[in-house]
């Protein structure tokens, strides 16, 4: 058996890469996407009896080789014309660029997120109604409030998939943005207490009950998103070091 003494497995997939990369055809995301496919094949052909040589071999064969997965990714990219996604408009079809849409989608997250915790202290205004009844409703305030928070999430997500973020960060910065947007509302809630039971004028207030129907969905929720959180953040940190050390995560 021949000597593999010096066979540098990690050296290998980096120069595999490499090579990969130097095709206007693959973008970041793409390379980062084969090579966790070929060091879950790697991974998984270990301890089958092979050189660390031959597993690298079959795992390359096994993903293709870069002539036949070139083209396929060069459609999907489209590199050559710049577009990456399309989308219907008045005179058709309008091509924008991958990157020029995340970063829209960016700023419309960061406007959201700002108006929503623009919009969390007015729940000091909920109960003060008039005599006609207008004013601003505790289930008023609520309902603006998960609107607000869903856009920020939507727009989030379609900011993330366009600049390619890795789902590991995806994850927690999702998770992170939920969990501030909840912790602000929970927050607001709990300001609103010693306001309960106090009627103005007209004899309009936030009864006591009221108050503790809607705090109490908003405390479970935060729990769980809380856990979500704490998770996402924890796969994050063993993702990002068993990249660098360029050890695929165990199946």
């Amino acid at each position: 058996m021949e000597d593999q003494t010096d066979f540098d497995l990690n050296r290998a997939i980096r120069h595999w890469r490499g090579q990969l990369g130097q095709s206007p055809a693959y973008r970041a995301e793409n390379l980062e996407e084969l090579e966790a496919h070929l060091r879950d094949s790697v991974s998984g052909l270990m301890g089958k009896g092979l050189t660390e040589e031959e597993v690298f071999l079959v795992a390359t064969r096994r993903i293709g080789a870069s002539g036949a997965l070139e083209p396929e990714f060069a459609k999907i990219n489209d590199p050559g014309a710049g577009a990456g996604r399309r989308w219907w408009g008045p005179f058709g079809q309008v091509p924008i660029p991958r990157r020029i849409l995340g970063l829209m989608a960016a700023a419309a997250t960061v406007l959201l997120a700002t108006v929503l915790f623009a919009y969390l202290p007015l729940v000091g205004r909920v109960g003060n109604l008039t005599a006609s009844g207008a004013g601003l409703e505790l289930g008023e305030w609520q309902v603006t409030v998960v609107a607000c928070l869903t856009a920020v999430m939507l727009s989030a997500i379609l900011a993330l998939c366009s600049l390619g973020v890795r789902f590991a960060s995806s994850l927690t910065i999702l998770s992170g943005l939920a969990l501030c947007g909840v912790t602000g509302t929970v927050g607001a809630l709990y300001s609103l207490r010693s306001q309960t039971g106090i009627l103005n004028q007209y004899g309009h207030g936030v009864a006591y009950g009221e108050w503790w129907a809607s705090v109490i969905p908003w405390t479970f929720a935060l729990g769980l998103v809380g856990l979500c959180a704490g998770s996402s953040l924890v796969y994050w940190v063993v993702d990002h070091a068993r990249r660098r050390a360029g050890i695929p995560l165990a199946r």
